[in-house]
């Protein structure tokens, strides 16, 4: 799964999105970060639930199975790392993925 094709999928075309890799002592991240209207806050515990929509819908036609972020989650965690969601000062989303890195 690539955690980059959701900002494609779900921000408006020409919404800018940034990608930013960082490391830090025993770990690396991942942020995307997008300036799209984001998402509800009441809806941040479904992103990352397989089969779950934030809207309710579940129409393939808006989005399909919501697949794609519970699996880069599940191979986050099985890799010992986490995945986070935070709406950016009330536009936009931000998604991070902390990975542990072999030192």
């Amino acid at each position: 799964p690539n955690p980059l094709a959701n900002p494609h999928i779900h921000t408006p075309e020409g919404t800018p999105v940034t990608v930013i890799l960082g490391q830090g002592y025993g770990h690396v991240t991942l942020d995307v970060v997008d300036d799209a209207p984001g998402f509800p806050e009441t809806g941040v515990n479904k992103l990352f639930v397989r089969f779950n929509r934030v809207d309710g819908s579940r129409a393939r036609s808006s989005g399909g199975a919501r697949l794609r972020l519970a699996v880069v989650a599940g191979i986050a965690r099985a890799r010992g790392g986490t995945v986070e969601a935070a709406n950016q000062d009330g536009h936009g989303a931000r998604f991070t993925v902390t990975l542990p890195s072999e030192l």
